[in-house]
């Protein structure tokens, strides 16, 4: 046998091997996933993926089939309300499914599929496993709803997201999750433009106990609005363990970062300073190598939609001809990606510039 980019089985199993740490695979158990004795877990099937550079459109077709094979392999009905142990581990992989595909680019795709797992697992929320499953998926749900939802739907989708977060901590002690609730209901503050009340939901929250998206998210609503509330003055009131942490991010998290504080430069008239920012930040996007991966579509829109907005009030910042390039180029991708809400935003900030000129 030999695949597509020229492997054996043989050399397949080897490089899976090695890229899953030297564990979970041989040429033995390969050759009976490949016949349809046994299915791939999720890390050996996005392993398999990546060394075939299986890509875009056709990873999803690839990963959604493997998700159906897993419910027919385990006769799972999800329209049932019946719960075992099989139902846990496909749980699990639907989580960790959608956790991954926060990177590339389709949170309109997965609302919906996400949003049925999450009703149904509360019904069936009978072991310890079960509820750590709903939190890892819950925790990925509120990426899609950031990415679809404005204004005041926005911040009615998240703070009831986060209160069922709310009641994991209620049900399991945990503090990761109370913390997580209430970093979103600050993200929702955000949305609405309240400083002050995002600060006030941020206070207490320590970000060395969250994950790493987690705190880069922190970090892009708590300093800028410290800045825009005139606490700090810029850069200059960041600390620099702040900065250190931003830099081991991956790049699509550095993206949002500069983005976050170019704006809130902008807010403050240092418009010099924010196209400096900005700069850095299309940079950083420009050395994503895989287009597919690490929030690349994402940043792309969100990078267009800050020079729409900043040019929106000061008109001088960017030439028209290019602004309405980049933002017919975000507006696009974005309504091919499903990020709803910045395709209305970057239609009409563009609106906006056009009027102004």
């Amino acid at each position: 046998m030999r695949f597509m980019n020229g492997m054996t089985l043989n050399g397949m199993a080897l490089e899976m091997w090695e890229r899953l740490g030297f564990t979970s695979m041989d040429s033995s158990l390969l050759s009976r996933i490949l016949s349809g004795e046994r299915l791939f877990t999720y890390k050996q099937l996005m392993c398999f993926t990546d060394v075939l550079h299986v890509r875009g459109k056709n990873k999803e077709k690839l990963v959604m089939s493997f998700f159906q094979d897993v419910q027919d392999r385990y006769g799972v009905d999800l329209g049932t309300s019946y719960y075992d142990r099989k139902l846990t581990k496909l749980m699990e992989w639907c989580a960790e499914y959608v956790i991954d595909t926060q990177g590339k680019g389709t949170p309109g795709y997965y609302y919906d599929k996400t949003q049925h797992l999450l009703d149904f697992i509360e019904q069936n929320m009978s072991s310890d496993k079960a509820t750590e499953v709903y939190g890892r998926l819950l925790a990925g749900h509120f990426h899609n709803l950031h990415n679809l939802f404005k204004n005041q739907e926005a911040i009615r989708q998240v703070n009831r997201a986060a209160g069922k977060m709310e009641n994991l901590y209620q049900i399991t002690g945990r503090e990761n999750y109370q913390f997580q609730a209430m970093a979103q209901r600050a993200f929702a503050a955000g949305h609405g433009g309240n400083n002050k009340l995002v600060l006030r939901y941020l206070k207490d929250v320590r970000v060395t106990n969250l994950p790493v998206v987690w705190r880069l998210t922190i970090y892009a609503f708590r300093y800028p609005a410290l800045f825009n509330l005139g606490i700090i003055n810029g850069e200059a009131g960041i600390p620099q363990e702040v900065f250190k942490d931003i830099d081991s991010m991956s790049l699509g998290l550095q993206v949002a970062w500069y983005e976050a504080l170019a704006l809130a430069y902008a807010r403050q008239n240092n418009i010099s300073r924010a196209d400096k920012i900005l700069t850095l930040a299309r940079s950083k996007l420009g050395q994503i190598v895989n287009r597919e991966e690490d929030y690349y579509y994402e940043r792309l829109i969100q990078l267009a939609r800050a020079e729409a907005a900043i040019t929106s009030k000061n008109p001088e910042f960017r030439d028209r001809d290019y602004l309405v390039r980049i933002s017919h180029q975000a507006q696009k991708t974005a309504h091919e990606r499903g990020f709803y809400r910045f395709e209305e935003e970057i239609r009409e900030l563009k609106i906006q510039v056009l009027q102004g000129s």
